[in-house]
C-alpha cells in the first residue's frame, strides 16, 4: 500500500498498516502522561500541599471540567471547519502543544509568594486554561482515527492500539506521582518532575503530526461542509444510536471519575498507606493494559457493545465490594483493584469503536461525515460527568469533616466509602444495562459501509 492509500485508508479495504496505527494511537501516551497527572492527584495535592479547602478544590475541578466540556463543540466545530494543506486535524494538534506544555508547568508550580485568595485564582485559571489546550489536542486526535478504516473490527484495533498508549501515559504518570507523594518536599519535587515530563510528552505528541496523514474525503465522497452554526450537533442528537452511546459514556465517566479522584483519599484515609497511593493505582491502571487485547478480541466474536456492557458490569462489582476494605487490607484492595482495572480498557477501545460506527450512520443519513463533532460531543460526556462527579464529591467530603493530613472521623471514612464505592457501583450498573440494549451490530454497520461505497462509486 503506497503513501496516498495510507492517508486514506477509507479508500481500501485491507487492513490498516502497522506502521499507520502505531504513528497514531500510542503517541497518545504523551498527553496521557500530563492528563492524568492532573486527573488523579491534583485535587489531592491543592488540598494538601496547597492547602486548598476540598469543598473549593471541588468547585474548581467540577466547574473545569464543566467548562471543559462545554468548550469541545467549540473546538470540534471549529476544527470541523478548518482547511489546512497538512489537515485540519494535525494543525490543531500541533498548535494545541505549546499551550498545553505551558499550561502544565504553571499548574503545577504557583508562585509561593501569591496570598491564598490569589492562588486560588490562579489554579483556577490554570486549571481550565490547561483542559483547553488538552481539548484543543485530544478531540482532533479522535476524529483523525475515525477517518483511519470502514472495518467493524479493525476500528476495535485502531482504538485499542490508542487506549493502550493512554495507558501506557497513565503509567508514566503514576511514576511521577509515586515521587512527589513520597518527597519531603512536595512542592520542590514538583518543578523537578514536571520539567522532566514536558519535553518528553511535547515529542511524543508530535509524531502523529509529522508522521500520520488525514483522509480527506468520507465513505460517501462527499466533503466535510462548513456549517454557520451548531446545526452539525442536531444531527448528532437526532441519531438514536449516538444518543444512547454518549449518554452511556456519561453514566461511565461518572463512575471512572470518581476512581480517579477518590481512590487517593480512599488508600490514604481508609486503607492507611499514603505511600502506597501511586501503588494501588498502578495495579489498577497495569491491569487495564494486559485486559485491552482481551476485550478488543472478545468483541471480534460477541460483538463490541454486548463485551463492553460485560466489563461495565465487571467494574460495578468490584468496585462496589471495595465498600467492605479497611484498613490493612492491602491485598483485597488490590486484587478488586485488578479486576475493575482489567476491565478499565475496554470502554475507550470498544467505546470509540461505537461511536465511530455511528458516524457511519449519520454520513449514510446526511451525506457529509462529521467525525470531528461526534469526537466533540464524546469529549463532552465525558469531561461533563467528570465535572459533576468532582463538585459533587468535593461538597460531600467537606460536608463529612475532613481534614487534611489527619486521622479522620468514622463519619468521614463512611462518607469515603460510600462515594467511592456506592456511587462507582451504581453509576456502572446502569451503563452496563444501557448498553445492552445498544442495536446497531456488525452486520447493519457493514451494511452502511457497502451503501457508502456504493455511493460513492456513484
Amino acid at each position: 500500500m503506497n503513501s496516498a492509500q495510507r492517508g486514506q485508508a477509507l479508500e481500501a479495504d485491507e487492513p490498516l498498516p502497522l506502521k499507520t496505527a502505531l504513528t497514531y494511537g500510542p503517541p497518545i501516551f504523551g498527553l496521557a502522561c500530563l492528563h492524568f497527572m492532573v486527573q488523579l492527584y491534583f485535587m489531592k495535592f491543592a488540598t494538601d500541599v496547597l492547602l486548598i479547602a476540598p469543598a473549593v478544590m471541588g468547585l474548581i475541578f467540577g466547574a473545569s471540567r464543566i467548562w471543559d466540556a462545554i468548550s469541545d463543540p467549540a473546538v470540534g466545530l471549529m476544527c470541523y471547519r478548518t482547511k489546512a494543506r497538512m489537515g485540519r486535524c494535525r494543525v490543531w494538534m500541533l498548535g494545541s502543544i505549546p499551550a498545553l506544555a505551558l499550561t502544565f508547568y504553571l499548574l503545577w508550580n504557583p508562585p509561593l509568594f501569591l496570598s491564598s485568595q490569589a492562588l486560588v485564582i490562579w489554579v483556577a485559571v490554570l486549571l481550565i486554561a490547561y483542559y483547553t489546550s488538552d481539548t484543543a489536542y485530544d478531540i482532533p486526535h479522535v476524529a483523525l482515527g475515525q477517518g483511519l478504516s470502514r472495518s467493524y473490527d479493525e476500528r476495535s484495533r485502531i482504538f485499542g492500539m490508542r487506549q493502550i498508549g493512554w495507558v501506557c501515559g497513565i503509567l508514566c504518570s503514576l511514576f511521577a506521582i509515586k515521587v512527589l507523594s513520597s518527597a519531603e518536599d512536595q512542592r520542590a519535587a514538583t518543578e523537578v518532575v514536571t520539567l522532566g515530563l514536558i519535553p518528553l510528552a511535547v515529542v511524543i505528541m508530535m509524531i502523529p503530526v509529522v508522521f500520520q496523514r488525514e483522509g480527506q474525503a468520507s465513505l460517501s465522497g462527499s466533503q466535510v461542509e462548513p456549517r454557520k452554526n451548531f446545526s452539525a450537533f442536531k444531527d448528532v442528537f437526532k441519531n438514536p444510536h449516538a444518543r444512547l452511546v454518549l449518554f452511556v459514556w456519561f453514566v461511565d465517566t461518572m463512575g471512572f471519575g470518581t476512581i480517579g479522584l477518590l481512590s487517593s483519599y480512599f488508600t490514604h484515609y481508609v486503607v492507611g498507606r499514603q505511600d502506597l497511593i501511586a501503588l494501588f493505582l498502578t495495579i489498577y491502571i497495569a491491569s487495564g493494559l494486559v485486559g485491552i487485547p482481551f476485550w478488543v478480541s472478545l468483541s471480534a466474536k460477541f460483538g463490541k457493545s454486548r463485551v463492553w456492557s460485560w466489563a461495565i458490569a465487571i467494574t460495578g462489582v468490584s468496585t462496589g465490594l471495595i465498600f467492605f476494605v479497611g484498613e490493612g487490607d492491602y491485598y483485597l484492595y488490590g486484587g478488586l483493584l485488578a479486576i475493575a482495572g482489567f476491565c478499565f480498557g475496554c470502554g475507550n477501545a470498544l467505546g470509540m469503536s461505537i461511536l465511530t460506527d455511528t458516524v457511519d450512520y449519520d454520513e449514510y443519513k446526511t451525506g457529509v461525515r462529521k467525525a470531528d463533532v461526534y469526537s466533540a460531543s464524546w469529549k463532552f460526556s465525558s469531561k461533563f460527568g467528570h465535572g459533576l462527579i468532582a463538585l459533587i464529591s468535593g461538597a460531600l467530603i467537606s460536608a463529612s469533616g475532613f481534614v487534611p493530613n489527619e486521622v479522620q472521623s468514622e463519619g468521614t471514612l463512611l462518607a469515603i466509602r460510600g462515594i467511592f464505592c456506592g456511587n462507582t457501583f451504581i453509576f456502572f450498573m446502569l451503563a452496563a444495562y444501557l448498553i445492552s440494549r445498544f442495536s446497531l451490530n456488525r452486520e447493519e454497520q457493514q451494511d452502511i459501509a457497502r451503501l457508502l461505497k456504493e455511493r460513492k462509486g456513484s
